[in-house]
């Protein structure tokens, strides 16, 4: 997870990722989401499907975290 943290702080120094609703309250709009799904893709080597995609996969870090195991593993197979 701290390699995870980092990338996000780095692309969004701004935002508190400890929070859970980091959606929802509007700290990651959608600027914001594109720079982190765009990072992600690039950091980790995938490829997200953005139809696949929900809102509360982007909510708190853990969910973010989740996503990328995901979609790791996915890549993996």
């Amino acid at each position: 997870m701290s390699e995870l943290l980092e990338l996000l702080n780095k692309i969004c120094p701004n935002i508190d990722f400890s929070k859970k609703d980091l959606i929802s309250s509007g700290l990651i709009d959608s600027l914001t989401f594109v720079k982190i799904v765009t990072a992600l893709e690039d950091h980790y080597s995938f490829k997200l499907d953005i139809m696949n995609i929900e809102p509360e996969d982007f909510e708190s870090i853990d969910n973010i975290l989740a996503l990328v195991n995901k979609q790791t593993d996915k890549d993996e197979q």
